[in-house]
């Protein structure tokens, strides 16, 4: 029997026809359904403007496949998180890693889970027009906000910073001369409180202002039954430098933006605005997964599986399936059968009821952001100058049990401080038949962070030998500097025939300094951050790597991209467009923390990989039907990687290693208002994506699925309103199904996590003058159990650190608009 063989692909066909036809029915069906009406709907057509392209335009005009929502239908949706938004956007999903504090999107099957703070993640964030360089900077408060747009595929002719995968861009309500703004309450299960505002106006006749606000905190979530001494822990295996275990899933988070709109003349304003975030969080909330890793006849791992109840092995034989009793902890069984090295099992499985952890501080994580920025747009008469300038400031200390479990083995660290400056230059026009944008862009960040792990007092006796109590950390400085001129134009051959062309030409080069030291304590291991100790040298010189650890090394790299494109109009309703996108993002360093050697590779660590290059493909569709009560869009693309810069997760650390890979999907988004007050909403995508020779076991290449990348995706949102109460009631459900999806690249059985389907109701009413908002809402209404995300660490503690998604969630919340 072979344990290699991966679950689930047989479904995919059968999904994929599944997706189709109902797109197919549902539309028939409303198309049965509609009857005219003048009435506004939530997702009025003619309110979706949105800037993908440098300049306002209705979304159906924008040949590009993009999914945007606006402040009001996010308001009047319920939607608070990035979460809701992928949650409803065809081909986007979402990864990242401590358990889901730390978020980033997914694009197509276009993702990287690398957790190094230095890098940057293929798919862009920008707030407002301002790149966010720090991938684990994705995660931040959403609130009073004008629109969110995804654009999807490859960004690198019209954005500042360019982007392989996609981008999400957030943007901000502005100040308005008239004086207006709004306070909501929220309260809700776990003792969740949400409380947001703003406020804005004018303040002379050439200034306006507006401040928002958002604060949030929630008790924990996951109840942690951790005992000194109970199962799954060794005898004096409890590290007394640690406090008592908390429960996992609490936090506060805080954010206030502020703006000014400096109207100089009739032609020049000025935009200053000043961000400040703060976010306290629990122990990241993983739980542990018992599994075995598979080994073949020469040693070499070629699978994990989730270890089967009955069985106390710390392996399998790869061909046979006959059980080896050896692994890191010695040749010994485990202690319980199904469970992990030390017999500890998770009695609910990935379920939020009960988790063992020994490691686990209810406000230990925080995350700090502090941001300037400046936009000046200058009409100079037949073009428009803007120039925007920025300025951001993160500092993020995380930590997390290794193994999720009670075993004392080890903690892992985040410490990490980010600056960025960036500038752009933008000018732009048109003329009769074209429209043009060029420019240029500047950016410099600074990465001083530390990443690796603390061995405690008494974890030795379950790491390798020559383990020492001490700090492993992983030191890295690292500049980055990019300097780039874009330039796009769309040009009219026809009335009914645009042709598009951009190109970006860029400049970027990297400084990097890496150290991987051991700093031993002469006491007690404190939980707080890397502390001063004694430092004894090298990593290899504690655990026998045969490799210095010590890097310091640069780059430069001259790159380029560019798009070509053609829009067909043959009706004011129809858009059909196809072109040709070439994407790409430079190189970089890694940083791996190490033990026991498992990123070793012939001569020592990869330290440093290539540029990925993507040419994209595609064909799409945009129609507005009935009156424009209607809008039914959809894509068809292929995309050609070259040097896909992969996360590859073994042992207890990861590297970056290219590939090539290919992907090619669809999307269907359909929505309509076929009677008054009724809204309807149904979103599904498929894609097929391989990633050609990734070396799932030393020596040992196979194609694999990129990580976070459910194959199928299908969502719909129904809500309904009618006049009651003197004012609206609606009701409102949404669904969302997701497909299986390994967590990590090398695709083993027990990476891959099952397919899900969460829905979320929700009841409100308005007032007639709108003044009032109240709502009651339940998320994840039948209470589905379903994991996020993971890592394998089968080799290390017999486990898999597993991330489950929010259970069952109650709510309610009003809102005062003024």
């Amino acid at each position: 029997m072979r344990l290699d063989t991966l679950s689930g692909h047989g479904n995919h066909r059968f999904l994929q026809k599944k997706l189709v036809s109902g797109l197919a029915v549902a539309s028939s069906m409303f198309t049965w359904m509609w009857v005219p009406t003048t009435s506004a709907s939530v997702f009025d057509l003619e309110e979706v403007i949105v800037t993908a392209q440098k300049r306002e335009q209705n979304l159906q005009d924008v040949g590009i496949a993009v999914s945007a929502f606006t402040g009001d239908q996010l308001d009047t949706l319920g939607f608070n998180n990035s979460s809701d938004v992928a949650m409803l956007t065809p081909g986007v999903h979402l990864g990242g890693n401590l358990a889901g504090q730390n978020l980033q999107f997914t694009i197509r099957g276009v993702a990287q889970n690398d957790f190094s703070d230095h890098t940057e993640s293929p798919v862009a964030v920008y707030i407002d027009e301002t790149y966010v360089a720090m991938a684990q900077g994705q995660r931040f408060a959403m609130f009073d906000l004008d629109r969110v747009e995804v654009l999807k595929g490859p960004q690198g002719t019209l954005f500042g910073r360019n982007a392989t995968g996609g981008l999400a861009h957030f943007v901000t309500r502005k100040p308005t001369e008239e004086t207006e703004g709004y306070i909501e309450l929220e309260y809700g299960d776990y003792e969740k409180m949400r409380v947001e505002g703003a406020i804005g106006g004018a303040l002379t006749d050439s200034v306006m202002g507006r401040i928002s606000a958002q604060w949030t905190q929630q008790d924990a979530y996951l109840d942690n039954d951790y005992v000194v001494g109970g199962p799954g822990t060794l005898p004096g295996n409890a590290d007394p430098a640690l406090p008592p275990a908390d429960d996992f899933g609490a936090e506060e988070n805080a954010a206030v933006r502020a703006q000014l709109l400096f109207e100089f003349n009739e032609d020049a304003e000025l935009l200053v605005s000043a961000n400040w975030a703060d976010s306290t969080l629990s122990t990241s909330p993983y739980q542990s997964e018992a599994t075995a890793a598979v080994i073949d006849d020469q040693g070499r791992q070629r699978n994990a599986i989730k270890q089967p109840a009955n069985s106390v092995a710390q392996a399998f034989d790869f061909e046979t399936g006959a059980e080896i009793l050896t692994g890191v902890f010695g040749p010994f069984p485990r202690a319980v059968p199904g469970g992990d090295a030390l017999g500890y099992i998770d009695p609910d499985g990935i379920g939020l009821d009960h988790t063992s952890g020994d490691f686990s501080i209810d406000d230990l994580n925080t995350m700090e952001t502090r941001a300037l920025a400046a936009k000046l747009t200058w009409d100079l008469g037949g073009s428009e100058l803007v120039v925007i300038t920025d300025y951001k400031d993160y500092d993020k200390f995380m930590g997390m049990d290794v193994d999720s479990a009670p075993m004392n083995q080890l903690t892992v660290w985040f410490d990490a401080e980010v600056e960025q400056f960036t500038q752009e230059i933008r000018l732009q026009g048109e003329t009769e038949k074209m429209r043009w944008v060029t420019g240029g862009f500047y950016m410099h960040a600074e990465y001083d962070n530390a990443i690796g792990f603390k061995a405690g007092n008494n974890s030795p006796m379950l790491l390798p030998p020559g383990t020492v109590a001490a700090d492993y950390p992983a030191f890295v400085d690292q500049e980055t500097d990019n300097i780039a001129v874009f330039g796009q134009i769309d040009y009219d051959l026809s009335d009914t025939l645009l042709l598009t062309a951009g190109l970006r030409v860029m400049q970027e080069e990297k400084d990097y300094d890496y150290a991987l030291d051991v700093v031993v304590y002469p006491d007690l291991v404190p939980a707080d951050k890397f502390a001063a100790g004694t430092n004894i040298g090298h990593f290899g010189d504690v655990v026998g790597l045969g490799v210095a650890t010590d890097f310091q090394d640069d780059s430069s790299d001259t790159l380029w991209t560019g798009k070509i494109q053609l829009d067909w109009t043959p009706t004011e309703d129809l858009l059909i467009y196809a072109g040709i996108n070439r994407g790409v993002k430079a190189g970089g360093f890694n940083a791996p923390i190490d033990f026991g050697g498992a990123q070793l590779t012939p001569g020592g660590y990869q330290y440093e990989y290539d540029e990925e290059i993507l040419l994209a493909y595609e064909v799409g569709f945009k129609s507005t039907l009935f009156d424009g009560s209607t809008r039914f869009n959809g894509s068809l693309y292929y995309y050609d990687y070259q040097d896909y810069q992969g996360f590859v997760f073994a042992g207890v650390s990861g590297n970056v290693v290219n590939y090539d890979s290919t992907v090619i999907g669809a999307e269907l988004e359909l929505i309509t208002s076929p009677l008054e007050g009724l809204d309807l909403m149904l979103t599904g995508s498929y894609f097929d994506a391989t990633v050609d020779d990734v070396e799932v076991a030393p020596g040992i290449f196979e194609d694999t699925e990129p990580s976070y990348a459910p194959p199928v995706q299908i969502s719909g949102l129904v809500r309904y309103a009618w006049p009651a109460l003197g004012g609206e009631l609606a009701v409102q459900a949404e669904v969302s199904y997701s497909d299986r999806f390994f967590y990590t690249l090398r695709n083993y059985d027990s990476h891959e996590l099952e397919s899900y389907t969460v829905g979320n109701a929700r009841v409100s009413y308005t007032s007639d003058d709108e003044a009032w908002e109240i709502a009651a809402f339940v998320e994840n209404v039948t209470d589905e159990e379903y994991g996020i995300m993971g890592f394998d660490i089968s080799l290390f503690s017999g486990g898999s650190e597993i991330a489950a998604g929010a259970p069952r969630w109650w709510g309610v919340s009003a809102r005062r608009n003024f």
